[in-house]
């Protein structure tokens, strides 16, 4: 059992109409989707993804507009270790952090590593994240050799091997939002193949039972504001 009331803790919002990845205007959404909830927010956001190349494209789209409206843009790799982006945010309120790899688990924002402030450092205990978005499903590179190696082993490659392991990975991610019983946020999945695909179903079987709205991309800002606001959906 967990000790999270899920239910009234975490909304799962997922656009219905977000290009699938890889097809035309999908990262033209994804940093549509992180400039509007920002906005809504105006507080702490924690962007996943599984590439830097994609994260380091969104962070140049996202940039300009959200620090024009006093919201700091954090990046790892741009910004510092995943600690230092981690704690960077926890200090911020108005602050979007965006990771890969490493920042899927680990450095936790409400953890002991913030609670020891310095001079001039702000308060960051009790600090926790109001929205966590996923760019994607976080499926293993199959190109990459021990990837390829270890599909080989199994008869289906893709739903023996690969869909364990990017649902293994899909729940660690959720994990980051919700971490202690005052918590409350909304987890955007951007990444529609949840919904459409017969592999989402394991995805969504992952989750604990938590509040769930299919949106559209233009309702998804005031969707998670409204969330996070305590108003009813």
């Amino acid at each position: 059992g967990s000790p999270f009331d899920y239910r009234s803790a975490a909304l799962i919002a997922v656009p219905e109409d977000i290009p699938e990845p890889g097809a035309p205007g999908y990262a033209k959404a994804v940093a549509a989707a992180i400039v509007e909830i920002s906005l809504a927010l105006k507080d702490r956001v924690l962007v996943l993804f599984t590439s830097n190349s994609a994260l380091e494209n969104a962070r140049k789209a996202v940039s300009g507009p959200l620090q024009a409206a006093g919201i700091r843009v954090l990046a790892q790799g741009t910004d510092g270790s995943p600690h230092r982006v981690m704690r960077a945010l926890a200090e911020t309120q108005a602050a979007v952090a965006m990771g890969a790899q490493s920042l899927w688990e680990g450095v936790d924002l409400g953890g002991q590593a913030f609670r020891r402030n310095g001079p001039g450092e702000g308060n960051a205990a009790g600090a926790s994240i109001k929205a966590l978005l996923m760019a994607r499903l976080p499926f293993p590179v199959p190109t990459e050799p021990i990837v390829a190696a270890r599909s080989e082993l199994y008869e289906d490659g893709f739903n023996e091997y690969m869909v364990p392991e990017a649902v293994m990975r899909f729940r660690q991610g959720f994990g980051r939002l919700i971490r202690s019983r005052s918590d409350r946020g909304a987890f955007v999945v951007l990444d529609r193949r949840i919904l459409t695909k017969q592999y989402g179903q394991a995805f969504q079987r992952s989750l604990p039972r938590c509040t769930v709205r299919r949106v559209s991309m233009a309702e998804l800002g005031d969707t998670v504001r409204r969330w996070n606001a305590g108003d009813e959906l």
